[in-house]
């Protein structure tokens, strides 16, 4: 298949476009189909009106074959079942050349999820900071509010997934320990570092209608926060006032909180007695991953199996990169199919919205503005976006 002539384009028929390609068109429902899974890994593409397609991204790395048979016991070393990743071997390598890196604390990694999501590039750095600005984000991209907290909701569990596949993957091998932790910013006030001192939230709104968060201390307005790993403690308490907040707030979980739009509810109230009660101002999930000592030596002389050089690593970032956009697209195509089946007489909002025309096309544009790694940086254009600038000044911001 040559994709070298192929367009972002609308093509008037299958045949037309396979000619593009220097293939022949599949006759069949099993041939077509697997051709279309073909066409997956170098291009995506629509149907629009009659037997039109319209190609809608084109791939500069094709992604790796996907192994589609149920219950073939042919598979390939490392493959695995259906419901998981095929891209997780790219995650892993990425991870053991991100351990690698640091030559002064060999072989460990403390990171926050996102963070570690940045690092690896399973995202891009508009993830992170537009997660936190879904009204702001939702009226910049005139998508649905509920749109957005269920694409984030569904994406953050499924790259967590992915993550945390390939760290049991690497730890069978011997190569790594892992664990999940929970991180604390302890709030310590200058003027008495070491003794137990009561630290004061305030709040205030910048000029974008941004909400900032400060804390100070009655004898010395200097107040640092201190990142560092939880004591079982401070673990125990973070998890009993999370509890009792989601009872407060009548809901089952904090995924039920996400779809709702109500996280930052959430975490206030919690953030704010557990600063109350610990002088801790926020906490969150972080990863601790390291070599096994046993064999860090063993590692160190066959260096090379683990570091990437930059053209192999931008491979592999790309490649990974790309399966993520794919599957979180395909699988937002079949809740699409799903509610556009759903025969029930009276449908719920969660199942019109789905089957709406345009959701496909917001839940590409939310991976498009979030994971893809060629994404332009939206982040100032969103934060203005509440304070309603004028156009004139939107684009000043989007030159700086």
């Amino acid at each position: 298949m040559n994709t070298s002539n192929l367009e972002l384009k609308e093509y008037k028929n299958r045949k037309e476009l396979c000619e593009i390609l220097g293939i022949k068109p599949a006759q069949g429902g099993r041939n077509i189909k697997l051709q279309n899974e073909e066409f997956l890994r170098h291009f995506t593409w629509e149907k629009t009106t009659g037997h039109k397609l319209r190609v809608t991204k084109i791939y500069t790395t094709p992604l790796p074959k996907i192994d589609s048979r149920k219950g073939n016991s042919g598979k390939s070393e490392g493959s695995r079942g259906n419901n998981v990743a095929e891209y997780i071997q790219n995650v892993e390598k990425l991870i053991l050349n991100l351990l690698v890196q640091d030559k002064e604390d060999f072989g460990k990694v403390f990171l926050s999820k996102n963070v570690l999501l940045r690092t690896l590039n399973m995202v891009n750095d508009n993830f992170a900071y537009c997660k936190r600005r879904i009204p702001k984000l939702s009226k910049f991209m005139n998508v649905n509010q509920i749109t957005i907290n269920e694409w984030y909701d569904s994406t953050s569990s499924m790259l967590e997934r992915n993550l945390e596949t390939a760290l049991k993957d690497l730890e069978k091998q011997s190569l790594i320990f892992w664990s999940r932790e929970i991180t604390v910013a302890e709030a310590q006030a200058v003027a008495e570092m070491g003794y137990s001192s009561r630290i004061i939230k305030t709040k205030r709104t910048d000029i974008f209608g941004d909400e900032v968060i400060d804390y100070e201390y009655y004898a010395d307005p200097t107040v640092i926060l201190t990142h560092r790993e939880a004591t079982d403690k401070e673990k125990r308490f973070i998890l009993h006032t999370e509890r009792e907040t989601l009872k407060e707030m009548r809901v089952k979980n904090k995924a039920e909180i996400i779809l709702k739009g109500l996280w930052g509810t959430f975490i206030e109230k919690v953030n704010n007695t557990i600063l109350k009660e610990l002088n801790v101002a926020f906490y969150y999930k972080s990863y601790k991953i390291i070599f096994n000592q046993d064999h860090i030596i063993e590692v160190v002389e066959d260096f090379n199996k683990f570091e990437l050089d930059s053209i192999s690593k931008k491979k592999e970032e790309s490649i990974l990169n790309n399966n993520i956009q794919s599957r979180i697209t395909n699988n937002a195509k079949k809740r699409h199919t799903k509610a556009k089946n759903n025969d029930k007489k009276f449908k719920s909002d969660k199942t019109k919205r789905r089957a709406s025309d345009d959701y496909v096309k917001n839940n590409e544009e939310l991976n498009k503005n979030f994971i893809d790694l060629r994404a332009k940086d939206i982040r100032s254009l969103v934060r203005a976006t509440k304070v309603g600038l004028t156009k004139e000044e939107i684009k000043e911001i989007e030159d700086l």
